[in-house]
């Protein structure tokens, strides 16, 4: 597999369940996480992981999953030298789609609330967090925002059919 041209033989890592692919010249090193039989938790063998790439000579460390917890994911994300590919992170929108569709969300809510109600600051700090989050391209907060929204709509929903 061109994937993995470069990688040595397969080294099958019972203790974490893995199979692991090591580039010893680039200090690279493929690690594909299996569900193990026991269910071990994927943060358990994502910290595993960090740990080895932070304690061994390997640079760089490209994590294979079926899919990461949120946990486990900011695991990856704490460490520069680890990245990691799931076939469960493709999203269908952009960050800028997002942060349109929650705009527009939140200027029909907006006129159609309080300023002085509870209902008006929870949108308010939904405003706030959409922001930094767009600006930090958090996709994952994007869409509790946009979820937040929705509820807040839907809690709107029976008081205008009244």
């Amino acid at each position: 597999m061109k994937t993995l041209h470069g990688f040595d033989d397969p080294v099958v890592n019972e203790e974490i369940g893995s199979i692991d692919y090591l580039d010893e010249e680039e200090k690279k090193m493929l690690r594909v996480l299996l569900e193990g039989e026991k269910q071990t938790k994927y943060a358990q063998l994502v910290k595993q992981t960090v740990e080895e790439a932070e304690t061994t000579d390997i640079d760089e460390v490209f994590i294979i999953a079926n899919k990461l917890t949120k946990t486990a994911r900011e695991l990856v994300t704490s460490n520069d030298s680890v990245s990691y590919i799931s076939p469960n992170i493709w999203q269908p929108f952009s960050v800028t789609e997002l942060k349109y569709v929650i705009e527009q969300k939140l200027k029909h809510l907006e006129t159609q609330v309080d300023k002085d109600s509870e209902l008006y600051n929870q949108i308010e700090t939904a405003k706030r967090n959409t922001d930094f989050h767009a600006s930090m391209k958090w996709h994952d907060l994007l869409m509790e925002d946009l979820s937040t929204l929705v509820s807040i709509e839907e809690e709107l929903q029976p008081e205008e059919a009244h």
